[in-house]
């Protein structure tokens, strides 16, 4: 393993720990496609870019270093690595109950697979999790032995974030007991106290310090009490997320990057800052020629917004939108915009889909396979041969008991068809049985033609199992042609996921199959898509003995689209989107007159409207649209509904297409006025006074 390797991931690792999530997230990414990409030391970072791209939000750029760990740890079945890949899979997984049994799994693994590092960090996720859940008993159990073992072991940046995360569970020693009172100080009271405890006067501090006079000497004065006397240290209040102060330095980068657009009429910034992450209008920076942005190149903005995200750990808040109002004489107004647990996270600092009511979820999402009469399993099978075969590739395997399968069928709430019981008696799939034989784990994989999970590992593939925003699953639609193998669903209960295909995709058995299928024809699902899945082979007998490793879906029905989208690049008018079938109405982009929806009037399954802002000619025709359940329309448009108290109250979702660089307070006004027609607890506004002072 080359220096190059160990320097790539050393130094995503520090900025991991550090809080760093983007540039960790930049830094490890290019490792991976990088020059040392097929070093082992790059797949044993792969866990923490998952982790970085988790916590940047963005968990499409984890899928792939999941699926390379998580193969290689299944391959060589040390239990630490699995350990590790199980919480790799807790923080990408979409379910509670999924999310918790992985990280329970995952530490009763690491109690027997040392690597005490990577199990403080596995209980440092797991107390971080159970917290935001409110249930701070359970979480302080792993955070406080997380920050034993970072302690221990020197870490001082994972120390810190266990400590910050024990705080918040009203854990009030944590500060003190860990990191004494100099671990409460900033870096120039940190320097005073140093230059104190090497003998240094008020005049040798004051020299080396950046205050003015009068201010070194009394400061060097009250630091040095403190550093003598600090065993007798009280932790004194800090900053919250309400106070000025906490705001401030990054106020003044705001200011300094923004200062035409502040001036002008009606001139604010606004952004989002989330414990992990953060979205704010400031310029672009860039390195110094001739190597990649480095995080000091960007170290005032770091650290201004790792101040706030430390007063987010401490009131326990997962994230924060913000708009302020700056001056030419420094005078702010700075307004917090708090979320509702009754709106999605959008982008930016505006609010994101408003969930009007409690629980609901889109059509596709609660529709059902469709019984196909006279449907059968496929000629291909062959219990014998596929038996036959399995025990030819993969001799000495172990098996699964009877009773092991009989309790999956319980845990599952239903019968496992004969192929997959034939497929766990050869091998039941856990990396146990394998030990360190790598050739063993590839022989299975090889054998049956995916990562097989364990039998405790199957799951039912519903619809909950594939969750998506408001926004963007209403607008998607479930359709299965009547010629089509597969139906068109976003899950089934008749799909029993039992494998990977290494890259993120599962693979499943189906019960429910389409009009052209078979039950019990395997599909996979893939992870980049919300609804459908394709046909990967007739039978699990077709996919082991002829080793089908190909996949395709049946093609699209000639019946009219029932999502039709209408805009520059679509289709010319709503009149020629409009058909009976229609169940999606997008509206985008339009650089003609203002359409009028009386071409959709009627149409007995239209459930989705969404138009974007100034493309309607009377947004009152959407109170002839009855059957809507979301509706996204720009802000002028919404102010006409609301004020004509035309807000169609059949919705159970809506959002607000916000464009350009909008004040959030009208947007935020406009989203608690539609959440009150229903009850909903509304996005929370705290304002703030303060003064920056003139720019120097």
């Amino acid at each position: 393993m080359s220096s190059l390797a160990w320097g790539v991931w050393a130094q995503g690792l520090l900025d991991l720990g550090q809080g760093r999530m983007e540039a960790a997230l930049d830094q490890l990414e290019a490792g991976m496609t990088g020059t040392v990409r097929h070093q082992l030391t790059t797949t044993l970072f792969m866990p923490d870019l998952v982790e970085a791209a988790v916590r940047c939000y963005q968990p499409e750029r984890a899928r792939a270093p999941l699926a390379r760990f998580g193969q290689w740890a299944t391959a060589t079945g040390r239990p630490w690595a699995r350990a590790v890949a199980l919480r790799c899979r807790a923080l990408t997984a979409v379910r509670e109950e999924e999310t918790e049994s992985h990280y329970v799994e995952a530490i009763r693994l690491h109690l027997n697979g040392g690597r005490p590092f990577e199990q403080a960090r596995t209980r440092l996720a797991f107390g971080e999790w159970q917290r935001r859940r409110r249930r701070e008993a359970d979480a302080r159990i792993h955070l406080r032995q997380a920050l034993e073992t970072f302690e221990r072991a020197g870490a001082e940046p994972w120390a810190t974030r266990a400590r910050a995360e024990l705080r918040a569970t009203g854990d009030a020693t944590a500060a003190v007991q860990g990191m004494g009172a100099v671990g409460l100080l900033t870096p120039q009271e940190l320097q005073i106290v140093r230059l104190a405890a090497r003998g240094a006067t008020n005049r040798d501090i004051g020299a080396q310090s950046t205050q003015s006079d009068d201010g070194r000497c009394a400061h060097a004065n009250n630091l040095v009490h403190l550093h003598h006397d600090h065993r007798n240290y009280r932790r004194p209040p800090l900053p919250s997320i309400h106070d000025f102060v906490t705001w401030e330095p990054l106020l003044r980068l705001l200011r300094a990057g923004n200062v035409k657009s502040l001036a002008a009429p009606g001139g604010h910034v606004a952004g989002r800052i989330d414990r992990h992450g953060w979205s704010l209008p400031l310029p672009p920076r860039f390195p110094r020629p001739g190597r990649a942005l480095q995080v000091e190149d960007m170290q005032d903005e770091v650290d201004a917004v790792e101040r706030v995200q430390s007063a987010l750990a401490d009131v326990g808040a997962d994230g924060i939108s913000f708009a302020a109002e700056i001056g030419p004489t420094g005078r702010t107004m700075l307004y917090l915009l708090t979320p509702s647990p009754a709106v999605e996270a959008g982008i930016g600092p505006h609010p994101g889909s408003l969930i009007l009511v409690q629980g609901s979820v889109p059509e596709p999402w609660r529709r059902s396979p469709d019984p196909v009469p006279g449907v059968a399993t496929a000629p291909s099978v062959d219990l014998a041969l596929l038996e036959r075969t399995l025990r030819e590739r993969i001799p000495g395997a172990t098996g699964a008991t009877e009773a092991e399968i009989a309790a999956a069928e319980a845990r599952l709430g239903v019968a496992l068809p004969d192929e997959l019981k034939v497929l766990y008696r050869v091998t039941r799939g856990r990396w146990q049985d394998w030990g360190d034989d790598y050739a063993a784990a590839e022989r299975v994989f090889e054998a049956v033609g995916c990562e097989l999970f364990p039998l405790d590992g199957l799951y039912i593939a519903d619809a909950p199992s594939r969750p998506c925003p408001w926004r963007f699953a209403a607008t998607a639609a479930a359709v299965t042609p009547p010629d089509a193998a597969v139906q068109g669903l976003v899950g089934s209960p008749g799909w029993i996921a039992f494998g990977d295909n290494g890259g993120g995709d599962r693979i499943a058995v189906d019960l429910t199959p389409g009009p052209r299928g078979h039950v019990g024809q395997l599909i996979m699902l893939d992870h980049e898509q919300n609804i459908g899945a394709a046909l990967l082979a007739d039978s699990l007998t077709d996919l082991v003995v002829n080793r089908r490793r190909d996949w395709h879906s049946g093609r699209p029905g000639d019946e009219p689209p029932v999502v039709a989208r209408v805009n520059i690049r679509g289709l010319t008018s709503v009149q020629a989107a409009a058909h009976p079938a229609l169940e999606v109405l997008r509206i985008g982009v339009w650089d003609g007159e203002p359409l009028s929806l009386a071409p959709a009037t009627g149409l007995p399954r239209l459930r989705t409207l969404t138009a974007y802002p100034g493309t309607l000619a009377d947004p009152l025709e959407i109170t002839k649209l009855t059957g809507l359940e979301f509706l996204e329309l720009g802000p002028e448009e919404w102010r006409v509904l609301l004020d004509a108290g035309a807000v169609p109250r059949g919705l159970s979702a809506a959002a607000i297409d916000v464009q350009g660089n909008r004040h959030p307070l009208p947007i935020v006004a406009i989203a608690n006025e539609l959440l009150a027609l229903w009850g909903r607890p509304p996005i929370t506004r705290t304002i703030l006074q303060g003064h920056l002072g003139p720019i120097a």
